[in-house]
């Protein structure tokens, strides 16, 4: 959910059966999927934020006004690699009043 032009409250969750047996990170990957059909690697920007635990929520500053915005969970594997394991979420920012 946007709460404003440059922050997003997300609430994650990553069932243990999906990292079993993965080596890696976990990390929300924030992709910029603005005038674009979206495919998984065709995103404008990504943001990659690590987060600590594999059920939680947080707000995260990613400043991406007025753009459209996918958020995945998953894993960053050693090799740089990211594995998505969760649903996409879609979410449209508002425009700065200030641009």
């Amino acid at each position: 959910m946007a709460v404003d032009p440059n922050t997003i409250f997300v609430d994650w969750e990553i069932v243990p059966g999906e990292i079993a047996g993965k080596e890696g990170d976990l990390t929300l990957r924030f992709h910029d999927s603005t005038g674009i059909e979206f495919d998984g690697s065709n995103a404008n920007a990504v943001i990659d934020i690590r987060i600590p635990q594999r059920v939680g929520n947080g707000f995260f500053v990613i400043n991406m006004p007025g753009r459209d915005v996918i958020v995945e969970a998953g894993i960053v594997s050693p090799e740089g690699r990211f594995l998505a394991v969760n649903a996409v979420r879609s979410c449209l920012f508002p425009v700065s009043p200030h641009l």
